[in-house]
């Protein structure tokens, strides 16, 4: 018996990716060659722009060709020289479910930024509530045309040449087309010192009565006078115009000329009006003791002499400046209580206390011996 090997006969056939497949002549089916990855896609090394154009050209047939049109250019026999696929699966039914994905997500995609932006834009069309702007002027420079309270100007036609307005104050005078405030005419003849005194005057005195009555301007210090009011800095002494505030060999302050006090305690005042602490905004520490302020413009109304000092527009002394007093007393104007008075600081000693000088001798109790409360005597600085 002889035996004879059947050959099998089979034909090959490459692709445009140059994958390799062969088919058995005499079987119905088709091998493809184990050395490629069936269904991946295949990519050059490098990448280029005919890569890219590729690329581009199947997912375009993906899309919008038939599954058999991309079958059929995947597999054809013959391709143009240098064409290429950049994609390839193992059957007809694989590419299929391929491009159902590939169209099931790219028209999803499309169709969901497509329904954004008409949405973006429908909101802006519907939307009446819009704001409009403009540039323009609005000039006015003639007023003859008179109150109108009926026309109103058109921003459109009106910018220039309107001279009618809404309403004006009766001291508003619009004549010749000019805006301006209405003056008013008067006239007054002072002849006596009555007249004279009806006004309020600066720096000038009236002297004589009734039609002899006449204003003079108030003399500087060192004029000579025979009243208060003849002095510019309002202190007439032996005569003489002068400054009621004394320098001496005490710096940083001046003196005033006498104790100031209460109309029923003649040089004297209470430091407080009871005998309870001080604080901000009266007070503040100086030489580590809480001490009245400098500043005028706080309310001393709950302590007398500090108020006293500021109706003359001066402050309280502190010990350190009384006690420099003290020692140079024959330099300053105005006689001081030597008697054993006791004058007040502008400092606290304690809650209830405050400091004082005594100008007997110049003793100073740091401690302090007297309530505020208590009546003392009262020479003011500044």
């Amino acid at each position: 018996m002889l035996f004879q090997n059947k050959k099998t006969e089979t034909s090959n056939k490459k692709n445009c990716d140059g994958v390799v497949s062969y088919r058995d002549l005499h079987k119905k089916e088709e091998v493809v060659s184990p050395s490629f990855a069936v269904g991946k896609k295949v990519w050059a090394k490098k990448l280029s722009s005919a890569a890219l154009k590729v690329f581009f050209s199947d997912y375009l047939y993906l899309l919008f060709k038939s599954a058999a049109n991309n079958h059929l250019r995947i597999v054809a026999p013959k391709k143009q020289q240098g064409e290429r696929c950049s994609f390839q699966f193992q059957s007809y039914t694989q590419l299929k479910k391929y491009q159902k994905k590939v169209r099931l997500f790219t028209f999803s995609t499309s169709f969901t930024s497509i329904f954004v932006f008409i949405v973006i834009i429908g909101f802006q069309l519907i939307n009446t509530h819009q704001g409009k702007g403009a540039t323009f002027g609005w000039l006015q420079t003639d007023w003859n045309g008179g109150a109108d309270t009926v026309t109103t100007a058109n921003h459109t036609t009106n910018q220039s040449g309107w001279t009618k307005f809404f309403s004006k104050d009766i001291g508003v005078d619009t004549s010749g087309g000019e805006m301006k405030i209405s003056g008013i005419a008067d006239s007054f003849v002072t002849t006596s010192d009555t007249d004279f005194n009806a006004f309020a005057k600066t720096q000038s005195y009236v002297s004589g009565a009734g039609a002899a009555g006449t204003i003079y301007a108030q003399k500087p210090d060192g004029g000579t006078c025979a009243t208060a009011a003849e002095c510019a800095n309002g202190w007439c002494n032996a005569n003489v115009c002068a400054n009621p505030w004394t320098a001496g060999p005490c710096s940083g302050f001046t003196v005033y000329r006498e104790d100031t006090g209460d109309g029923a305690h003649p040089g004297q005042w209470t430091w407080k009006t009871s005998d309870t602490d001080c604080a901000a905004p009266q007070c503040l520490p100086v030489d580590g003791y809480d001490s009245l302020v400098a500043d005028n413009s706080v309310d001393f109304s709950l302590y007398p002499a500090r108020n006293a000092c500021k109706a003359i527009g001066g402050r309280l002394p502190t010990r350190n400046e009384l006690l420099c007093i003290y020692s140079n007393k024959a330099s300053y104007v105005g006689a001081f209580d030597v008697g054993g008075s006791l004058y007040l600081a502008s400092q606290e000693a304690a809650v209830n206390k405050v400091l004082y000088v005594r100008f007997s001798d110049g003793f100073s109790n740091l401690a302090g011996s007297w309530y505020k409360t208590s009546w003392n005597r009262v020479r003011c600085v500044k």
